[in-house]
């Protein structure tokens, strides 16, 4: 566990903490970075969400050991635009869990463990333009996954264990991005003439 002293940082808008060996942070340890914009934590041993950063637009969480993500860990993260939470191990995505990311414009989830995703957890991200899900376990996909994702101009899917797309899985996305998001959705296990 790790409590920063960073007090005299008040003006501070990015902090990079890649490569320590941090696990976790006491509360409060960012209290008084009040205009911190950027917070790269990668390379680390953290298995838990950071909190209290209101006015972070990009979290890089990439290259821990990160499991579950918490319902409500992103709730006060309202100007997040980037969430970088690749290479980690997470199996499970919460319906509640983006809850508060209106704004948010690039998700990666790639490289973790997901095997299923519900048919509404995307649901919030209504400004998505960039969806990284690549290299999980994912059998299926709902075919309501993107309904309110309208702005993605760009997802992939490769890497995972998706024998078919579902129709309708595209329906709602704007028709001046579906080729570009049909062109990134390659995977060995889905024959080409299902992503039409």
């Amino acid at each position: 566990m790790i409590l920063l002293g960073l007090k005299g940082c008040r003006t501070c808008h990015a902090l990079s903490l890649i490569t320590n060996g941090i696990v976790s942070f006491e509360a409060g340890s960012f209290a008084t970075l009040n205009h911190l914009i950027q917070l790269y934590q990668l390379h680390n041993n953290i298995f838990e969400i950071t909190s209290g950063l209101d006015d972070l637009e990009c979290l890089y969480l990439q290259w821990n050991r990160i499991y579950t993500v918490q319902e409500g860990s992103f709730s006060n993260l309202m100007h997040l635009i980037e969430l970088h939470n690749n290479n980690n191990q997470i199996c499970e995505i919460s319906v509640d869990l983006f809850d508060g990311l209106a704004n948010l414009k690039l998700l990666d989830l790639s490289y973790n463990q997901i095997i299923q995703m519900a048919a509404g957890v995307f649901q919030v991200l209504t400004n998505l333009e960039n969806k990284d899900l690549s290299e999980n376990q994912l059998v299926t996909l709902p075919p309501e996954l993107f309904v309110e994702t309208h702005n993605l101009s760009r997802i992939q899917l490769h890497g995972n264990q998706l024998h078919s797309v579902p129709a309708g899985l595209l329906a709602n996305i704007n028709p001046d991005t579906t080729q570009p998001i049909l062109s990134s959705i390659h995977n060995p296990h889905t024959p080409t003439h299902l992503l039409q």
